[in-house]
Formats: structure tokens, C-alpha cells, sequence
């Protein structure tokens, strides 16, 4: 990797954090895909590992200003959550 002597610009830290959110989608789908169904330590262990690459994803979405995958509640809840929540009455 090349040594920066300077801090990234803006520019180049939205793409370093587009960067992590992307990887870490991957590995949050890949850890998912492993799991097999039944509740044993290991299951565990690989659903406690994907919570985390979705909230180290959903930072660096957030704060790399553009979306990768999108905000926090897609990340956390899927796609489907930001209609779902126009559709109910607060009034």
C-alpha cells in the first residue's frame, strides 16, 4: 500500500469509505450465505459477525456522504423499509 505524507483529501476519503461500506457488504453476504439454519455456537458466532460488518458498513456509508448500499435503516432493515414506513399513519 503507498504511504500518504499528507491526509487524504475529501475526495479521496469518500472513496476509501465507499470502499469499506462495499467490502463490508460483501462479507455481511457472504457471512449470511454460511449460515446454515440451526442455532449452534458457530451460527452464532457467524450472525454476530455479519451485525458487526453491517454496522462498520452503515458508518462508513453514511459518512462517506453517498451510498453505497444506503442509510442506517437499509443497511439494518433492508430495502423495502423506507416505503414501508410512508405507508403508516402518524396522525
Amino acid at each position: 500500500m503507498a504511504r500518504h505524507d499528507e491526509p487524504l483529501n475529501a475526495e479521496q476519503l469518500r472513496l476509501v469509505l465507499q470502499t469499506i461500506a462495499g467490502r463490508a457488504e460483501v462479507a455481511r453476504q457472504t457471512i449470511w450465505s454460511a449460515i446454515d439454519g440451526e442455532r449452534n455456537e458457530l451460527d452464532a458466532a457467524a450472525e454476530a459477525a455479519a451485525c458487526i460488518m453491517t454496522s462498520i458498513g452503515a458508518i462508513a456509508d453514511s459518512a462517506s456522504g453517498s451510498t453505497v448500499i444506503g442509510d442506517a435503516d437499509r443497511w439494518n432493515h433492508g430495502p423495502h423499509f423506507a416505503q414501508a414506513g410512508r405507508e403508516l399513519n402518524h396522525g
